[in-house]
Formats: C-alpha cells, structure tokens, sequence
C-alpha cells in the first residue's frame, strides 16, 4: 500500500509539470467517459474469472490436482506478463496512430504481432522439450503430475503473447465492446471444458481447458479484428 501510494503521488507530481489546468473541474465528459469504460470494467471481471475458474474447479473434485496445477501454472504465469509489459508502453502510441495515422497504426500492430510470434514459439517449443527437468528441478519428483500440464499451459501462455496484443489494439481503436463479446464467448467455453474434463483428467484436465479456451479467445480475436 505504502509503495503504490508513492508511485501514485509521484506520477501525479510529474504529471502537474506536464499538464496546466486552465479552467475549473467539470463532470461534463463523465457521461462518455462510463459509456466507453464500462466494457474493460465488466471484461477485467471476466478475465479474472477465467484465471480463477481453473483452481475452483479442481478444488471441487480433487484437492490434490490443485498443487499440480499451480506448480504447472507458476512459470507459465510470469511469461503473461511479458505481453502485459509490452502493452503498457505500446497502447497509447496505438491509440494515437489510429486517430492520426491509420497506415502507422496498421504497421505498428505487424510489428508487434511479428515480434510476439517471435518471442512466443520458441519459448513455448523449449519450455515443452524441457517440460520434465525444469518441474523436476524446480519441485521434485513428488510434483511429476505437473510435467503435462506444465507443457499445456506453456502452449496456452504462448497463444496469449499475441491474442493479448492484438486484444489491445482493438481496444485502442475504441472497439473494446469486440473484446468484452469474445472474453463472454471465452469464458462460457472455459466452463464448458472444466465440466467435461475436469472431473476425470484433474490439473491435466484443467489444463486442457484452459488451452482450448485460449485457442478460442485468440481465433475469435483475429476474427473479431479483421471483422473491425
């Protein structure tokens, strides 16, 4: 709490350097302003539920899959947030290029989607080929049920390096309802999987579900943003 007060306090001192308020605070723009967030609201929401849903799933069957599951989960985890890093630097100048440039915009969005490719299927090939000795080295052999959905789960983060991107451009584009439809459609399928899988296949079970959903939100993303 303490160290994101201070980050808070400290982007909105460089931000009164950047930024001088020449007239009094108004509520004027508020009313567009919940019109075209509520979609990330509700979908931010969603997106937490298909993270979670896994975990609550195995629970309910078999306790002992859950260990499996987040030792599986763990490295898999940390690489999400590489998209995530990318994006935050990257949406504004999307969101930018898209009102000024729309030819930029187009080049930019190659450019990551060309470099998330590139980063993606090689980690996803390696971190597959050596699937048994990294959860051997990292939780031992009493954590071998993690091998298989550690390989799956790599394979899903992998289709989210660009899904993730390509979701953000939509969104810079002003077309985050697109993204709230097809996180919806995700979610639903996420539940379906869980039901038929998870009682018989455990953390592997799980973790096929999750990839399946991911193919989903990703496939519908590329169609969500050739449709827009």
């Amino acid at each position: 709490l303490v160290a994101r007060v201070a980050a808070d306090g400290w982007v909105l001192r460089l931000s009164l350097r950047a930024v001088r308020f020449t007239a009094r605070p108004t509520t004027a723009h508020w009313r567009y302003f919940l019109g075209e967030s509520w979609p990330l609201g509700i979908g931010t929401v969603i997106s937490t539920a298909i993270q979670q849903a896994p975990t609550l799933a195995l629970g309910t069957f078999n306790l002992a899959a859950v260990g499996f599951f987040h030792a599986a989960l763990r490295i898999p985890l940390q690489l999400a947030l590489l998209p995530q890093i990318i994006r935050t630097s990257t949406f504004p100048l999307m969101a930018r290029s898209w009102v000024i440039d729309r030819e930029e915009f187009r080049r930019m969005l190659d450019r990551l989607i060309a470099g998330s490719l590139l980063l993606a299927i090689p980690l996803t090939i390696l971190g597959i080929g050596l699937a048994e000795p990294v959860v051997r080295t990292l939780f031992g052999p009493a954590f071998q049920g993690a091998v298989l959905p550690f390989a799956l789960l790599l394979s899903a983060i992998g289709l989210l390096f660009p899904g993730i991107l390509l979701g953000e451009s939509l969104t810079a584009a002003g077309f985050q309802r697109v993204n709230l439809a097809v996180s919806f459609v995700a979610f639903l399928c996420l539940l379906t999987l869980l039901t038929l899988l998870v009682p018989s296949g455990g953390a592997t079970g799980a973790a096929l579900a999750v990839l399946g959903t991911y193919l989903a939100l990703v496939g519908l993303t590329v169609l969500g943003a050739r449709w827009r």
